[in-house]
């Protein structure tokens, strides 16, 4: 009989370099006073929120986000790249890309920018439906935010993997 079976996850979405099953993925929204910080679970499919990280001095901050990637047993970071509305590079991306170049110099862990307009905005819109009050707000927008940019890129990298089937046999098939 001929079936089709899904393929195991590590195969189906496949892996970081020297990967293990474990897929946890950090995902951060820098800003200049705070870095909002989130994880996904171990299977790589769901951003939950860390905490908003306040920030004091680059040496103090990239050894609070080292411990925190040794922590989570982190294996690939996401940085939310604030581009311009029309895609272009303005000062903030620049910004966060000197962030990015200081992270990859205290970690092994490999760093994706990642396209965050808007992010913030969602964030901001969901924890005003939430009820939240607008004083709090300000202290967990941050988290939010890097929550809505890690799980956008769970999910794209996720469905990139996805429609692909195997046969019995372990052949992939076109669909």
């Amino acid at each position: 009989m001929t079936g089709f079976k899904t393929q195991e996850y590590t195969n189906l979405f496949g892996n970081f370099p020297g990967e293990d099953a474990v897929v946890r993925i950090m995902g951060l929204d820098v800003g200049s006073v705070r870095i909002g910080i989130a994880v996904s679970d171990e299977t790589g499919m769901i951003a939950r929120g860390l905490e908003s990280l306040t920030r004091k001095s680059w040496e103090r901050d990239l050894e609070q986000l080292s411990q925190l990637i040794v922590k989570n047993e982190v294996k690939c970071i996401v940085v939310g790249n604030p581009l311009n509305m029309n895609g272009q590079v303005g000062r903030q991306a620049e910004l966060v890309s000197q962030f990015v170049e200081r992270l990859q110099k205290v970690t092994d862990v490999a760093i994706e920018l990642w396209d965050e307009r808007f992010s913030s905005t969602s964030a901001e819109r969901v924890l005003i439906e939430g009820g939240m009050q607008r004083n709090k707000r300000k202290f967990v927008i941050d988290k939010v935010a890097a929550v809505i940019i890690l799980q956008n890129f769970l999910d794209h990298r996720n469905i990139l993997g996805a429609g692909r089937m195997v046969d019995e046999s372990g052949g992939e098939t076109g669909n």
